[in-house]
């Protein structure tokens, strides 16, 4: 999100590591990449807050952190592990069916039986 607050640095990034730019073969300029890149992260972030779907979530989120560890490695990593464990206990904790309820922010109705 933080593309959208600073686009300057996001430019800035953008331009020292041209592949981070996905859409540059279709025209996309840096600059509006930045501000697709940070709406999409915008929009994650908002899906975890308000705990919809968390593995599907966690999987969309995933993919573009462990794809720029090529680009930056270790450091990378290292930066994200927080995040990469939040990830991991949205995978785990929404496949059980005590606590995908409560992940989803879904409610059980009243004389539902649960398995």
């Amino acid at each position: 999100m933080e593309k959208l607050a600073n686009p300057e640095m996001a430019r800035a990034m953008l331009e020292q590591e041209p592949l981070l730019n996905l859409l540059a073969p279709f025209g996309v300029s840096a600059d509006a990449f930045a501000v697709v890149a940070g709406s999409v992260e915008l929009l994650l972030g908002l899906l975890v807050i308000s705990g919809a779907l968390p593995q599907v979530v966690a999987i969309l989120m995933a993919v573009p952190f462990t794809a720029t560890l090529a680009l930056f490695g270790a450091t990378e990593f290292l930066g994200h592990l927080p995040l990469y464990g939040v990830l991991l206990s949205f995978l785990v904790l929404g496949s059980l069916e005590e606590t995908s309820h409560s992940l989803s922010g879904l409610r059980r109705r009243a004389g539902v039986p649960t398995h």
